[in-house]
This record gives C-alpha cells, structure tokens and sequence, in this order.
C-alpha cells in the first residue's frame, strides 16, 4: 500500500470490512464512519442506515482523542482497537 493510498480491509468471518489508508509516518487509519458502522453505532429510519455521530465522538474523547470524527474522517488504528 502506497502512503495515503485507500485500501478496502475485509473479515469476511465478522462480516466486517472498513477503509484504510496508510499514513506519511507509516501508521494506519480506519474510516470513522466505517468503524461506527461495524460497532453497530447506527440506527435505521426511512430504510436508510444513519451512524450516531455522537456515541462515536464520545468513544473518541473517553480515550483522548481530541478532534470530532464525521463522513469522510479518518481514526487512528489504535483508537478503533481500544
């Protein structure tokens, strides 16, 4: 994987696949978005998956993580494994 480079990880066993990119100082983030989706932080309405933005935030700042997390954002590694 080149750096900044989007790569789709899959674990076909958990049913669970997420957006990486590797970063300039070689570690890895995981989508924001796709992490939530796979903690099940989501609610359903009108037939349309909608993440909980702010269970997400409140996992972030728990463990230190200052900046709030939205589409598109990237987390680092280490957070989403805490």
């Amino acid at each position: 994987m080149r750096k900044n480079e989007i790569k789709l990880f899959s674990n076909k066993e958990l049913g669970f696949s997420a957006r990486t990119m590797l970063n300039e100082d070689g570690s890895i983030s995981i989508n924001a978005e796709d992490a939530a989706i796979g903690f099940g932080w989501t609610q359903e309405k009108n037939g349309k998956t909608y993440v909980k933005w702010e269970r997400m935030n409140g996992y972030c700042a728990e463990f230190g993580f200052s900046p709030e997390v939205g589409k598109d954002d990237y987390i680092p590694e280490s957070l989403f494994y805490r």
